[in-house]
């Protein structure tokens, strides 16, 4: 199965930077995170795990953006976040990962589970694939093509330090 993926725009803020993904029937079935909104986590700063980047999105959708100098660039009142307008259209291939647990578990008391460790032993049934290996981990995408830039003749881009 293949899934077309449309973006409009990148947001780079504290956080980190990741791309808006614009709702379509397959994202709309399988994504039901109330703290977020649909995107890809392109970057995770140092201290900040992947996750929270969500929350950043969801605030983006929310604020209103002041214009730059340059049209395609937007940022804050406060400068904490920038937004860059790229519309891109991907194809992804989703893969639905079925996780099997061999054993039963009883719920109760969470204080309870915790102090006894089912925590810790549920976590035991979850596959090693399915966690990253670092707080900047954000995962591989395998397929998709890289993407090449023309810049138009004698534009001048800006200078400043990265």
């Amino acid at each position: 199965m293949e899934v077309e993926i449309t973006t409009q725009y990148m947001v780079a803020g504290e956080q980190g930077v990741a791309m808006s993904v614009e709702p379509n029937d397959f994202i709309s079935k399988w994504y039901s995170m109330p703290e977020s909104v649909p995107h890809i986590t392109l970057l995770a700063n140092e201290n900040f795990k992947a996750r929270v980047l969500g929350l950043m999105m969801k605030i983006a959708t929310k604020v209103e953006w002041e214009k730059t100098d340059n049209p395609m660039i937007f940022q804050t009142w406060d400068s904490t976040m920038i937004k860059i307008l790229c519309g891109v259209t991907m194809i992804a291939k989703p893969q639905e990962v079925l996780i099997t647990v061999k054993q039963t578990l009883q719920c109760g008391n969470q204080a309870e589970h915790e102090k006894g460790g089912l925590v810790e032993k549920m976590l035991k049934h979850v596959l090693d694939e399915l966690w990253s290996k670092s707080d900047a981990d954000v995962g591989l995408v395998k397929s998709a093509n890289p993407v090449k830039m023309e810049l138009k003749p004698n534009v001048k881009l800006s200078k400043c330090p990265q």
